[in-house]
């Protein structure tokens, strides 16, 4: 699959591009922060956050975790499988460091401390990661245990926007007028531009071709 890069810095609009993918966080009409979508640039299915389905080592959650990570604190991938449908898309998130806060939130079912705001365990609002100084993690008798999002002032501009990276590589299968060819076939055709192209993959890919190996990824390639 090709890589997925998440941009992370103003509140504005913030792209992710890749091979032929497309992240945007753009800003949420409430306080909170922002939103994420994220598009298969121009040949594949649009996902919001209710198509994502994010695991941080394991764990269940919201795509909006990425708000509360630096990008050089997790490994990230995008695994497609023959048993999903292409138009939900799994999103994995190891962290480097066993010890990070949010680990210990995960593991206690802590609370979020947002902006002046309790969010129960697993609610996590659109938190733009550029904005976050670091998280503390408070264990309380009388609240119970919570992670308090600590911002920077607001005098505080970030110098790059957070790019969040998930590896992947080049499509593997070509599907060019009915005929299906592998990279290196495909290469030797030396197709002028031109048609149209769109990717499928997960379970109509696997269904379509007959095998769940397809399900990583097949370009769709439509020269008339």
């Amino acid at each position: 699959m090709p890589a997925l890069i998440l941009r992370l810095g103003s509140a504005a609009a913030l792209l992710l591009l890749g091979a032929t993918s497309l992240l945007a966080q753009t800003a949420d009409p409430a306080p909170s922060g922002s939103r994420t979508t994220i598009t298969r640039r121009a040949v594949g299915p649009r996902y919001t956050n209710d198509k994502i389905d994010a695991f941080v080592d394991g764990h269940p959650t919201s795509a909006n975790v990425l708000g509360l990570f630096k990008p050089e604190e997790i490994v990230m991938t995008s695994p497609r499988s023959a048993n999903q449908s292409m138009e939900r898309m799994t999103m994995k998130i190891e962290v480097k460091d066993k010890s990070h806060v949010m680990l210990r939130y995960f593991a206690n079912k802590a609370r979020l401390y947002y902006k002046g705001k309790y969010y129960d365990h697993n609610v996590i609002p659109g938190i733009n990661s550029a904005r976050v100084d670091r998280l503390k993690y408070v264990a309380d008798e009388a609240l119970g245990d919570y992670v308090e999002v600590i911002l920077y002032g607001e005098e505080y501009v970030a110098s790059r926007p957070h790019a969040f990276r998930a590896p992947g590589g080049k499509i593997q299968y070509y599907d060019v007028d009915g005929t299906l060819y592998s990279l290196q076939e495909f290469k030797a055709l030396r197709l002028k531009a031109g048609g149209t192209r769109t990717l499928i993959s997960g379970k109509e890919a696997a269904d379509k071709y007959g095998n769940p190996k397809y399900a990583t990824g097949v370009m769709v390639i439509k020269t008339r």
